[in-house]
């Protein structure tokens, strides 16, 4: 929806914003006369990127949707510079069972028999009951400071949200073809693999791993 470019438009002096889906195009709709973006329609998996290029390269919630995200990693980190920064955010295993254990077995289900048209009308009523909870739950206890129900924080989160927007994130978990759940064990692995030196790592909201680290070599 643009959030990351938004951002980018404001702090750096040139980006380029690629992506899968040809929804990247939208981006020039955000902004028509920025002589600071480049959009590219590319997948991680074969990005048409020179060696050591980016300062940073930033992947805000899309690794989990590659199918293969070390793969996808290992075909990104060499266009950073050395001593650049990879950052990105993905979806945790920890805290995310509802998703990986309950959720991801539905979807798969979804993306096999049920039309696109029927699943957007299914996040539309599931955008109610989830707006409805939110709101008449969650918010009521954390105003009492009560904060024991499950996945609390990112609740709070979504009920900043407009109902537009948790509507089109309820579609994106239903309707992605899969989503991956990264471990904090993976990020580790995954840092002795791609030799990077860790700069932050903080579990978001209770379930999403956001990460960067300098490029070593």
């Amino acid at each position: 929806m643009g959030g990351a470019i938004r951002v980018l438009q404001q702090r750096v002096s040139r980006y380029i914003a690629f992506d899968l889906s040809g929804s990247v195009y939208k981006a020039v709709n955000i902004f028509p006369d920025s002589d600071k973006l480049d959009i590219l329609r590319a997948n991680m998996h074969t990005p048409p990127f020179r060696k050591e290029i980016f300062d940073i390269l930033f992947s805000p919630r899309a690794l989990h949707h590659t199918g293969n995200m070390e793969l996808a990693l290992d075909r990104l980190i060499p266009s950073i510079k050395k001593g650049g920064i990879l950052a990105y955010s993905v979806y945790s295993n920890e805290n995310n069972f509802l998703m990986w254990g309950i959720i991801e077995p539905v979807k798969r289900f979804a993306n096999k028999f049920v039309p696109r048209l029927v699943l957007l009308g299914i996040s539309s009523l599931l955008t109610l009951l989830v707006v409805a909870i939110i709101r008449f739950l969650y918010v009521q206890l954390d105003r009492l400071n009560l904060k024991f129900l499950p996945l609390h924080n990112f609740f709070m989160v979504w009920s900043k949200l407009s109902f537009k927007t948790i509507k089109i994130g309820i579609f994106d978990l239903l309707h992605a073809p899969f989503a991956e759940y990264v471990s904090d064990k993976q990020i580790k692995e995954w840092e002795k693999e791609f030799k990077l030196k860790p700069i932050q790592q903080e579990l978001l909201h209770d379930t999403v791993w956001g990460y960067s680290a300098y490029k070593n070599t």
